[in-house]
């Protein structure tokens, strides 16, 4: 296998490090990383402007990477300034709406933002202990539920929910404006938060979603690391 680096990733590592050392020195860090809502929404703009979110997808889908290569000279980038901007949550929903054959241009541009809500308090590692709820009611779904430290939560205008229905486990999109959340900041910086859903309406999005669910687990796992206690993974900081 071939580990040298193309010219074109070479081309956005360096584009990358330079934004982030002229427009996200320390002290800016610092300034927004432990503040609600644990990010500068002005550089999330400049950043997406920059093209960066496209490195996350193939250019039959919209992208121009989608490598694991890919993925790691952003986010090599974005550690080395300690980047508090929520890309690791578009990485997992990117790989989500891809399975779902969704259209990933609200996402690339930065247009939209996502969080992916898997975790529960008491279905912290396991897919198959999720219990948040999914009903239909004529051609409408709605759920109900909670999702704990959910990276990026303040941020998102869009969650990507993980939540059972009658035939399996399946993934629903819904507004985050219809789920009641609460936003934290972590304590490496960066913000999470916890979904609470009762009743809110939702698109389903696939309903058999095990296996794209653990697919986006894989691509997100070496940006996590386990806590001792407490609920799912904590994040960490991008």
């Amino acid at each position: 296998m071939d580990f040298e680096i193309s010219e074109d990733r070479r081309m956005l590592a360096d584009s990358l490090g330079r934004f982030l050392t002229d427009q996200y020195g320390i002290e800016h860090r610092n300034a927004v990383a432990y503040e609600a809502p644990f990010h500068d929404p002005a550089k999330w703009a400049d950043l997406a402007e920059l093209g960066v979110l496209y490195a996350l997808a193939r250019e039959d889908q919209g992208g121009f990477g989608g490598s694991g290569f890919d993925v790691v000279t952003v986010f090599e980038q974005l550690g080395r300034a300690l980047c508090p901007e929520p890309v690791l949550p578009q990485l997992l929903a990117a790989r989500l709406l891809i399975a779902a054959g969704a259209d990933l241009e609200p996402l690339l541009s930065g247009a939209t933002r996502y969080a992916v809500a898997l975790g529960e308090i008491d279905a912290p590692y396991a897919l198959d202990q999720i219990t948040t709820e999914a009903k239909k009611t004529g051609d409408n779904w709605h759920i109900s539920g909670r999702k704990s430290v959910v990276y990026g939560l303040g941020a998102a205008d869009t969650l990507l929910v993980a939540a059972r229905h009658a035939d399996g486990l399946g993934l629903f999109q819904l507004d985050s404006s219809d789920a009641d959340v609460t936003t934290y900041g972590m304590v490496d910086g960066g913000g999470a938060g916890e979904v609470f859903l009762d009743n809110a309406p939702a698109v389903l999005l696939f309903d058999e979603a095990n296996a794209a669910l653990q697919d986006t687990l894989d691509w997100g796992h070496w940006r996590f690391r386990p806590r001792r206690s407490g609920p799912w993974m904590r994040p960490m900081q991008c």
